[in-house]
C-alpha cells in the first residue's frame, strides 16, 4: 500500500523549477537556515535526549552557519540544511528540497550480510533479454564506486533513529535518487555502469539507463532582498470520508488529530515496507483466510508440532485523515481475533517494516491483543503557543457540545501541565496521553460491553523498519509483559511528527519535526544508549533474536527465519 508512496509526497512537496541564472546571495542562505535552525529550536521535542545521548547540540549552529557561508552554490547550501536535520538521528524529522524529480535505476539493492545485494528488480525498466541479472546478484560497484564509498556518501541525507537502518536508505540512494531528499539527484548520469558478481561467480558490467521524472530543480537564484548589513563585511548569527459501523464501544476523548501523526516515511518503499504481504514465504499447511482482493491485513493459521497457531500481518498503522480505512482495517481485526481466539493456541502479530502511520489505530490494536487494562507510551510535548491554543480550542468545543464534565476537567489538566511547561525555558510537559484520556487503557469491548481480545500466547515479529505507531503498538505489548518480540531493534521513530513545514521562503524548503518525545513506563537498557524511558533511537529491544537479512533467507522465501519464528513460538506456547 506504501509502495508509491514516496512518489505521492514527491508530487505534494514538488514545485517546478524557474528557469534563472545566478544563486541565492550569502544573506538569503543565513536567513533561510536560520529559519530551519529555529523551527527546531522552538518545536523540537527530543532536543535534551540527543544532546545527552548522541552529543548532537543544534542550538550551536557556529560550525553550521560557518558551513553556509563557505556554501559556493544553491545545492551546497541545501545539502548542509539536510546534514544538519539528519545529524538529529531521527526517523521523524527530514529535510525536503523543493523538487518532484526523481532518477530510478530499476533496481533494489539492500544489504545481506554485509553485501549489497538485489532484491528485486523493475523488469518494466530492465528486460531480462538485455539485462540478465538477477535477484540475489551482488552489486560491487556503481560508476566505479563501491556500494560502501556510495554508503557514506549518501548517508548525509537519510534521516533514521537506527543505524542498520541508516545504512540502508543511503545504500539505496544509490539506486534511487529522488531530489527532494538528495538535492543533486538532477546530476544523476544518462547511463551509469554497475559492476555485478553473478550468483555462478563471475563479474559482469551493464550499462544501465537511468529513468528520469518530474521536474529537475537546476538552480533556485536570486531574488532582490532586504538590506541587512549596517556595513559591509558585518554578518549577525542567531542561534473523512464516512466511517462505516463497527460493533466496537467507543472511547470519550481520541486525542488532537496533531498529536495522531506518528510515521516515518522512507525514501522509497524498500522491499515490503507497508506491503499486506508478508515478506517470506509462508510454511507448509499454511491456510490463508484474509489478504486478497480489498482486504486490507493478511491473516491465517500454520500447524506446528500439534498446535494451531495463528498469523496476522498488519503492514502499516493507517492514516488519521482517513478513518474509512482505518475502521475497515478495525472491523477486519476484530472478526479474525474472535476467530483466532476460538481456534488457535497462540498467535504471531507480524508488523516488520510497518512504518507507523495512527497512534489511535495503535492504540486499538493493542486493545484486541489483551483481556486486561494496559498502560501505553505517552508523549512529552515540546510546549508552545500554538499546543496551548489547540488545547484550549479543543476545551471550548467539547464544552460547547456537552460531553461529560469530567473529560473536560481531565482536558484541562493536561492543559495546565502545557501551560505550566511553556513558562519554562524549552519546556517539556510529562507524560501525556496521545489517544485518550489517561495512559491506562481498557482492553476492547463491543457495544454490549463483551471483551473481544485475545488471551492466548502472543509473539510479534519486527525489524528495523518497524517505526513510528507500530513502535508503540509494540511497546503496549512488551510494557505490559503480555508476549514477547522476535526480530532485531526497530527503528527509534519514537516522536510525534507534524506535517511538513517551511523552512527557508528564499530556498521554498520544508522540513518534518519531531514535536512530541514518546515515553515508556519505564527504562529500556540497550547497548548502545544510556538507560532511558524513551522510544527515540532506541526502539524495541526483542526478547529473541532474529534476522531475515541473510542471503540464504533472500533466496529461499526467508525458509530460515519462518522456522527461527515458529519454534521460538512453540517453545513460548509451552511455556518454555
Amino acid at each position: 500500500m506504501l509502495a508509491h508512496m514516496h512518489r505521492i509526497l514527491i508530487l505534494c512537496l514538488g514545485a517546478a523549477a524557474v528557469p534563472v541564472f545566478g544563486q541565492m546571495s550569502a544573506d538569503q542562505k543565513l536567513l533561510d537556515f536560520q529559519q530551519l535552525a529555529a523551527l527546531y529550536a522552538k518545536q523540537y521535542a527530543p532536543y535534551e535526549w540527543k544532546r545527552d545521548a548522541l552529543r548532537v547540540d543544534l542550538l550551536k549552529l557556529a560550525p553550521w552557519i560557518e558551513r553556509v557561508n563557505r556554501t559556493k552554490d544553491d545545492f551546497e547550501f541545501l545539502e548542509t540544511c539536510a546534514e544538519y536535520v539528519s545529524s538529529l538521528r531521527d526517523g521523524h524529522s527530514q529535510f525536503f528540497t523543493p523538487s518532484n524529480f526523481f532518477a530510478d535505476s530499476g533496481l533494489f539493492v539492500d544489504w545481506y550480510e554485509g553485501k549489497a545485494i538485489i532484491d528485486v528488480i523493475n523488469r518494466l525498466l530492465l528486460p531480462a533479454s538485455l539485462y540478465p541479472f538477477e535477484v540475489g546478484d551482488e552489486v560491487l560497484a556503481v560508476d566505479g564506486k563501491t556500494p560502501e564509498e556510495w554508503t557514506r556518501e549518501m548517508q548525509r541525507f537519510v534521516a533514521a533513529g537506527n543505524p542498520r537502518a541508516a545504512t540502508r536508505d543511503a545504500l539505496d540512494l544509490m539506486v534511487f535518487r529522488p531530489q527532494y531528499a538528495y538535492p543533486r539527484a538532477h546530476q544523476t548520469p544518462q547511463k551509469s555502469r554497475f559492476l555485478l558478481r553473478r550468483q555462478n561467480g563471475l563479474t559482469e558490467s551493464f550499462d544501465i539507463e537511468w529513468f528520469k521524472q518530474g521536474e529537475p530543480l537546476t538552480v533556485i537564484g536570486p531574488v532582490p532582498s532586504p538590506f541587512l548589513r549596517a556595513a559591509a563585511g558585518q554578518t549577525t548569527a542567531i542561534g473523512s470520508g464516512v466511517t462505516p459501523e463497527l460493533d466496537l464501544a467507543g472511547r470519550p476523548f481520541r486525542g488532537l488529530p496533531e498529536l495522531r501523526r506518528a510515521v516515518r516515511m522512507p525514501l522509497r518503499a524498500v522491499k515490503g515496507v507497508g506491503s499486506i504481504l508478508p515478506l517470506f514465504a509462508m510454511p507448509a499447511g499454511f491456510q490463508q483466510r484474509l489478504g486478497r482482493g480489498r482486504d486490507l491485513i493478511f491473516s491465517g493459521t500454520i500447524p506446528a508440532s500439534n498446535l494451531r497457531i495463528g498469523f496476522i500481518r498488519v503492514g502499516w498503522m493507517f492514516d488519521p485523515q482517513n478513518p474509512f480505512l482505518e475502521s475497515q482495517a478495525l472491523s477486519q481485526l476484530v472478526g479474525e481475533i474472535s476467530f483466532m481466539q476460538r481456534n488457535t493456541d497462540g498467535l504471531i502479530v507480524d508488523i516488520m517494516r510497518n512504518p507507523g502511520g495512527d497512534v489511535c489505530f495503535a492504540q486499538d490494536l493493542a486493545s484486541l491483543m489483551t483481556t486486561e487494562r494496559f498502560t501505553m507510551a505517552g508523549g512529552e510535548i515540546r510546549a508552545t503557543r500554538e499546543w496551548i491554543s489547540r488545547y484550549e480550542n479543543l476545551i471550548s468545543e467539547l464544552e460547547f457540545a456537552g460531553v461529560d464534565k469530567w473529560v473536560v476537567d481531565i482536558l484541562k489538566a493536561m492543559l495546565g501541565d502545557i501551560r505550566g511547561a511553556y513558562r519554562e525555558n524549552r519546556g517539556r510537559t510529562g507524560a501525556l496521553p496521545l489517544c485518550d484520556i489517561a495512559l491506562e487503557v481498557e482492553p476492547a469491548r463491543d457495544n454490549r460491553g463483551n471483551l473481544l481480545g485475545y488471551s492466548r500466547p502472543l509473539m510479534l515479529l519486527v525489524d528495523d523498519y518497524t517505526a513510528s505507531a507500530a513502535e508503540i503498538f509494540a511497546a503496549a505489548i512488551q510494557d505490559n509483559r503480555r508476549g514477547i518480540v522476535l526480530g532485531v531493534p526497530t527503528m527509534g521513530a519514537g516522536g510525534v511528527v507534524s506535517s511538513p513545514l517551511p523552512t527557508g521562503w528564499y530556498s521554498e524548503t520544508a522540513a518534518t519535526v519531531t514535536q512530541a518525545l514518546l515515553v515508556r513506563p519505564r527504562n529500556i537498557i540497550s547497548k548502545d544508549y544510556p538507560a532511558a524511558p524513551y522510544l527515540e533511537n532506541i526502539g524495541i529491544q526483542p526478547e529473541v533474536t532474529g534476522d531475515i537479512m541473510t542471503v540464504d533467507n533472500l533466496r529461499n522465501g526467508g525458509r530460515r527465519f519462518v522456522q527461527s519464528f515458529m519454534d521460538a513460538m512453540v517453545e513460548h506456547i509451552r511455556g518454555r
